[in-house]
């Protein structure tokens, strides 16, 4: 499930007198000499071996005492958590105090989100500065920040507090600097559960203002995502429950409503998946605009639900071209075991082929001949995989694209998905990609809402809004297709490949040869007139 909370957020402008650390780059001069200290430890002679026997000891001392005074090492000579810090991020940490502008957004989702700052060269007459309480700019010592105008990573030491109150800050406001800005919240629920904050607007000085696209902010809220999208999509559809063991949401039509099942998006119900819009966004954070949370699960809610669910997506998704009663027996028992159908096992183990010939006899001919006339009568089917239920499965990439191709050379692969976000999803794909390779394809391609960095750099990337135009033309279905001997052949999956789970959790110990267990994934063989047309049109093109 994928969700983007969106509201407005308003920027303040306050000057203050404080202490601040800006963490600057380019210091190689001292992660060298802590890098050397790291791994021989600290003696004026083994520094002097380091820097030069020319210097003195006067000089050495000196170093020493800069390193204690920055507190990159402790008095016995060992690194201090600081130092470390500056080794992991080459951030020097350059302290100073002055009086600052502030550019602070509050929101209850980030609190008080300091976005940017700047030295002021002249200070305000003491009578034109007012004293602000203490809650009014809490939370924001002791943090990191980053400015959303260039960059630099800053920290708030400490801000002066009035002489007479530990609780009071002299500052100045700057009211007619206030702007406004979007906030936006990211939320993926997968195995890895992932929350970030963008902001969008402007930071505003006068006349003056500079504009900021998607910022990411460091700090995200210590929420249970889990809790917090489940419990949003209840508040908006009381109807559906969900089965937290299953990770999916029951639909529970009653028995005089089943008909409604056939008003319900076909590909919903053939892909277990729905997009669920909210009206209702009132959060522990607030409330939001308006969204839609992407990719919801679904599945049956009672037995009745379950078999006619069980018939729509045989009709729609098994029961295309000509297929004998082997194949389909087969896709069928693969159709049975997905986890969701498991617990409805009793109601629908007994469906087959000659139920669906006696079920389309009377009213869908051609799907009654597709299923009912001999498989010769389409010479050139007989390879790969027809439909396959991977979940539960162990294979690796390289099995799984030999068990699709079958007998056939690819020469070409194209892969179309919008969400190769995360490095998990496209090191999965590289895999998925280098095992086409290996069978022979010379020309991949990916079609993707963004660019991702891919290792193999021969890999061509199109975007969605090249191929597939406006927002609301893009494909909901994750599809891919290869060509050989110049014919293309098509496929649909029901999830994304980050559904193989590898006992690595380090990518990079993952080859196209990993042994990897599937969640929750289904791959369907399409003819060509129904798969996505634009996609097909672009295969058309090469």
């Amino acid at each position: 499930m994928k969700l983007t909370l969106q509201r407005e957020g308003q920027i303040k402008v306050l000057d203050a007198i404080s202490t601040i650390t800006v963490y600057e780059d380019n210091r190689p001069d001292v992660y060298n000499l802590l890098k050397f200290i790291e791994e021989k430890g600290v003696s004026c002679q083994l520094l002097k071996e380091r820097i030069g026997e020319n210097y003195s000891d006067f000089v050495i001392e000196g170093i020493v005492k800069f390193l204690e005074e920055n507190q990159f090492i402790d008095k016995n000579h060992t690194l201090t958590a600081k130092g470390r810090k500056f080794l992991e991020t080459q951030k020097f940490p350059s302290e100073e105090r002055g009086q600052f502008r502030f550019w602070i957004l509050e929101d209850p989702l980030v609190k008080k989100s300091v976005l940017h700052f700047q030295r002021e060269k002249k200070r305000e007459k003491e009578n034109e500065q007012i004293s602000v309480d203490d809650e009014d700019v809490s939370n924001m010592e002791k943090i990191d920040f980053i400015s959303v105008k260039d960059d630099t990573k800053f920290n708030i030491v400490k801000m002066d507090r009035a002489s007479n109150s530990s609780h009071k800050f002299h500052c100045i406001k700057h009211d007619s600097y206030t702007s406004d800005c979007k906030i936006i919240w990211e939320i993926t629920l997968s195995d890895n559960k992932e929350s970030k904050i963008y902001l969008t607007g402007k930071l505003t000085e006068s006349k003056n203002h500079t504009e900021f696209n998607k910022k990411a902010l460091e700090q995200v809220p210590d929420v249970n995502l889990d809790s917090l999208v489940i419990g949003l999509i209840e508040n908006n559809c009381p109807e559906y429950l969900w089965n937290d063991t299953l990770r999916a949401f029951e639909i529970d039509v009653n028995e005089n409503k089943i008909k409604n099942l056939n008003k319900i998006n076909i590909n919903e119900l053939v892909n277990f998946s729905k997009n669920i819009e909210l009206t209702n966004t009132d959060t522990c954070f607030g409330k939001f605009n308006i969204s839609t949370v992407i990719d919801v699960p679904i599945m049956p809610g009672n037995n009745n639900v379950a078999e006619k669910w069980f018939e729509i997506y045989v009709e729609n998704n098994i029961c295309n071209g000509y297929i004998d009663s082997n194949e389909f027996n087969a896709a069928l028992d693969s159709l049975k075991k997905r986890k969701e159908f498991a617990k409805y096992d009793k109601y629908i183990k007994e469906i087959d082929s000659k139920h669906f010939i006696d079920r389309f006899r009377n009213y869908k001919m051609d799907k009654y001949w597709g299923l009912h006339a001999p498989l010769d009568l389409k010479p050139g089917i007989k390879f790969g995989i027809i439909v396959e239920n991977l979940t539960g499965k162990k294979s690796s990439m390289h099995s799984l694209v030999q068990e699709i191709v079958g007998d056939k050379k690819p020469e070409k692969f194209v892969f179309s998905s919008k969400y190769l976000n995360n490095k998990y999803q496209i090191k999965k794909f590289e895999l998925f990609a280098a095992a086409f390779k290996l069978s022979g394809a010379e020309d991949i391609r990916l079609i993707s809402f963004n660019k991702p960095q891919l290792s193999d750099n021969s890999i061509i990337i199109e975007l969605y809004d090249n191929i597939y135009g406006d927002t609301k033309f893009w494909p909901h279905d994750r599809y891919f297709a290869f060509k050989a001997s110049g014919s293309w052949y098509y496929y649909k999956m029901s999830a994304e490949l980050d559904q193989c789970h590898y006992d690595s959790k380090e990518e990079n110990d993952w080859t196209v040869d990993t042994i990897g267990e599937w969640k929750d994934l289904t791959i369907n063989r399409l003819e060509k007139k129904e798969t996505y047309e634009k996609f097909f049109k672009y295969t058309d093109t090469l």
